[in-house]
């Protein structure tokens, strides 16, 4: 691993961490940042490609069917991550955020009938003690509510989690940044009921959704899709899931929200449980590595 890797890898998850705050910095609802947000994205993605001339293509129509469906879901989670955060704190919009996994491993365990693991059920018990220890937190004198956050991250990871189920398959044929274009473009479709609010939006907002399109849109997703070509999905996923640790401190730094006692330990249970997923994919796929050779 070079040196310039884990800069790229660090300044991705910088990005990430970052983003989340301008749902809160940002004077408008969740679902006119995100169409505002998802504007921007298809248009830059958009000149990305032209740029670097790919075809903006799906192989067949079930792909392309499927990945309607996938933008859908994917509209659903931008808008209710966003929702979490605005109703209670970034720190508690990212820890319930980062329950995907398991709900993806959930999902692959119904709808493609993958076995059970035993360590996934033992993540789940983890996972509602984790959310259960948020539930305690109490964000004193702010009138924001934390279990309506949790129940609004929690929707988000769900959301997520389908959104990468149904992804799965079409990401083999089709590139990310294609993907994403019609992630970003077929949500802003759905969003455009909310066009007059954001053109009736102040010029400070309409600048700082312009820079959450631009940087923490088309950009972060670009070096993510980068940083796991380099390090591969397990060794990013490791670096990626600091965001919930640098979330939390610059919401701290910079919105001034408290880190409690809740937070901590909530979040503390949910870098655990992602550095021990991480650990035993590793483990996997060393093993079948091993068995090739």
């Amino acid at each position: 691993m070079k040196k310039n890797d884990l800069i790229i890898a660090n300044s991705t998850t910088f990005l990430l961490a970052m983003g989340p705050l301008l749902a809160k910095v940002i004077t408008m609802s969740a679902e006119v940042i995100i169409l505002g947000r998802l504007l921007v994205a298809t248009f830059v993605l958009f000149i990305f490609m032209q740029i670097k001339r790919d075809r903006i293509e799906i192989p067949n129509k079930k792909q392309g069917l499927m990945l309607i469906v996938a933008s859908l879901f994917m509209t659903i989670h931008w808008v209710s991550f966003f929702m979490s955060i605005q109703v209670s704190s970034v720190a508690i919009g990212m820890i319930t955020l980062h329950t995907y996994p398991f709900f993806t491993a959930l999902g692959e365990s119904l709808f493609k009938k993958n076995s059970v693991k035993p360590i996934q059920i033992v993540f789940g018990v983890m996972i509602i003690f984790a959310v259960y220890l948020l539930s305690l937190d109490q964000i004193a004198g702010s009138g924001l509510s934390v279990k309506k956050g949790i129940a609004w991250g929690i929707l988000s990871a769900i959301m997520l989690a389908v959104r990468n189920i149904i992804i799965s398959p079409i990401s083999q044929t089709v590139k990310a940044p294609v993907i994403l274009f019609f992630n970003a473009g077929i949500g802003s479709l759905c969003l455009l009921p909310f066009l007059p609010v954001l053109a009736m939006a102040s010029t400070k907002n309409l600048l700082l959704v312009t820079l959450s399109g631009i940087v923490f849109t088309a950009f972060t997703q670009t070096l993510i899709v980068k940083t796991i070509s380099i390090l591969g999905a397990t060794s990013a996923g490791i670096i990626f899931s600091f965001q919930i640790v640098y979330s939390a401190v610059f919401a701290w730094w910079i919105l001034s929200e408290p880190i409690t006692y809740a937070v901590i330990a909530g979040g503390s249970i949910m870098l655990l449980i992602v550095f021990l997923e991480n650990y035993f994919v590793l483990n996997r796929n060393n093993k079948f590595e091993k068995e090739l050779t």
